[in-house]
């Protein structure tokens, strides 16, 4: 029972860092925050829409593989 809640957790870390806290801090880079608002809501979108795709592709790969 412990793999399965460290596999648990391990998957919502990994949500968590990459599709809330890494765009929220790179929203706060002089270099992006200076950028337009739509520059910025882009860079945003594209970084939490590629580590959101990233997590589920994992997820049903873990899936197929058996691995949760």
């Amino acid at each position: 029972m412990v793999v399965g809640d460290v596999r648990s957790v391990l998957i919502f870390g990994y949500f968590v860092v990459f599709t809330v806290w890494l765009p929220s801090w790179l929203l706060q880079v002089d270099a992006v925050a200076s950028s337009r608002a739509w520059i910025r809501d882009g860079i945003a979108l594209v970084v939490w829409g590629v580590a959101l795709f990233a997590g589920l592709a994992g997820l049903r790969v873990a899936q197929q593989g058996g691995l949760i």
